[in-house]
């Protein structure tokens, strides 16, 4: 009787995966927790149930039968059958009798709309007192959704199953498109154990992806005989969104060229790139004596990141920022527009790390000796100069005489006549910070000088 009772079992895990049947029926046979010794023990007993949908038939058990045990608690697991439908049970029709009396229980039982519904007849027949059937079913309707179903792959959900008789295990898949399910290795309980916190990150969704996260229960039960019968729970959506990118290198400065100008800039880069139609707002704080507030044209909309070599995605701020401390904000818009740097929503963002815009030491320079022209020879003046600024860097002077810059043509300084002045007029110092200025006839002169970044020395 086990064995074939074990085939049917069988068929129907196997037609209730592939149907994905929806409503789980327990039934429990008439006489379940007889001890040894007491009236029917020891004789045979013949039971059948029939379910149905309206008038229609789902399943008649056909007519079972087996021998109550003599001695010892009868098995109670052996008492329990279990089904699983695509239609809801509404109505089941039992009978049940012993060695051949006359019927003990002959019930038809109205199941009720609940998710989790229990129904029970019985009645006192001597010795003793017999519960003639219990009948539950569960719609599988057992995932809850939370009341915040809007979430970024990098947050977590708690996933949570309703409470219900008889227990049932639910183990947790996802899916981007509700076709390719993919196992979170999560489950639940509908008795114990009813919410789990699944990390987003742990599951395979692309960084960018953003719509529909399905989720569905593969709903188990044991039968008692070592056998699951399975069947697929309602489906649930939660909505994901792409989250906001984050900075995986801190704002890094680039110093401006000179002492005196505004040519700063920096560097950052982010975790993702952008999505379709996406676009990221920054904001850039300038600390002034105040305190921080916006710095002079203050924000970008970019549209474009540049791939990094390490996978993060960067941006080069334009090089127009003067030295000082600085911080950064940003904040993704998807579509048309923008957000106004004194917009409320900046106030909640947390900044970037601060971050310095330096420079460079400023050019001097002082004469640090000269001679006039001998009175027998010719050009034979000079100006000896020395120079301080930025280490590594080299060091240029220009010649002005009589308000004329001049040009050294190899032998004697002249009137430059060149179409490249910036270029051509400037002569590098022989040492690195000092100089001598040759071959110099009378004349009334004045020295620039400038450093391999044309910065000037200003007095």
């Amino acid at each position: 009787m086990k064995k074939k009772l074990l085939l049917v079992l069988l068929l129907i895990v196997s037609l209730s995966v592939k149907a994905q049947k929806k409503y789980t029926f327990q039934f429990v046979r008439p006489g379940s927790g007889f001890t040894g010794g007491l009236f029917f023990n020891g004789k045979t007993e013949t039971y059948r149930y029939r379910v149905y949908n309206g008038n229609t038939l789902l399943k008649d058990s056909g007519i079972l039968t087996r021998v109550i045990p003599t001695t010892g608690l009868e098995v109670f697991d052996g008492n329990i059958a279990y089904e699983v439908f695509d239609q809801r049970p509404t109505r089941v029709i039992t009978s049940w009798s012993v060695s051949g009396s006359s019927t003990r229980c002959d019930n038809d039982i109205t199941i009720g709309s609940g998710d989790c519904e229990v129904n029970k007849t019985g009645g006192l027949f001597g010795q003793p007192s017999v519960t003639c059937t219990t009948v539950r079913v569960s719609n599988n309707n057992v995932l809850k959704v939370s009341t915040n179903n809007t979430f970024c792959r990098k947050e977590s959900i708690t996933l949570t199953s309703n409470s219900c008789i008889p227990q049932q295990t639910i183990s947790w898949y996802y899916s981007l498109d509700n076709i390719n399910y993919k196992p979170t290795f999560l489950s639940t309980s509908t008795t114990s154990g009813n919410s789990v916190i699944l990390d987003l990150k742990d599951i395979n969704i692309p960084q960018s992806y953003e719509g529909p996260l399905y989720f569905k229960g593969i709903v188990s039960i044991t039968t008692g005989l070592f056998e699951w019968i399975e069947s697929d729970s309602n489906i649930i959506i939660y909505n994901i969104i792409p989250c906001s990118p984050e900075l995986v290198q801190q704002p890094t400065s680039i110093t401006t060229s000179c002492n005196y100008s505004e040519d700063g800039s920096f560097a950052f880069s982010v975790d993702r790139d952008l999505v379709a139609n996406e676009k990221l707002i920054a904001t850039l704080y300038y600390e002034y004596t105040t305190g921080y507030d916006l710095a002079t044209n203050p924000q970008r909309e970019i549209t474009n990141l540049q791939a990094m070599s390490d996978g993060s995605f960067g941006y080069l701020w334009s090089k127009d920022l003067a030295p000082g401390k600085y911080q950064l904000k940003y904040q993704t818009l998807k579509g048309s527009g923008g957000i106004n740097p004194t917009d409320g929503s900046w106030a909640s963002i947390v900044p970037s790390d601060e971050f310095i815009i330096g420079k460079p030491s400023k050019v001097g320079f002082q004469v640090t000796g000269s001679a006039d022209q001998n009175c027998f020879k010719v050009n034979d003046g000079y100006i000896d100069i020395s120079a301080t600024g930025e280490d590594g860097r080299t060091f240029l002077y220009q010649l002005t005489k009589d308000g004329v810059i001049q040009f050294f043509n190899g032998t004697s300084w002249v009137k430059y006549e060149g179409s490249d002045i910036d270029n051509e007029t400037w002569f590098t110092f022989t040492n690195a910070k000092k100089t001598r200025i040759s071959n110099l006839n009378k004349g009334a002169y004045s020295v620039k000088v400038r450093d391999s970044q044309k910065c000037l020395a200003k007095q």
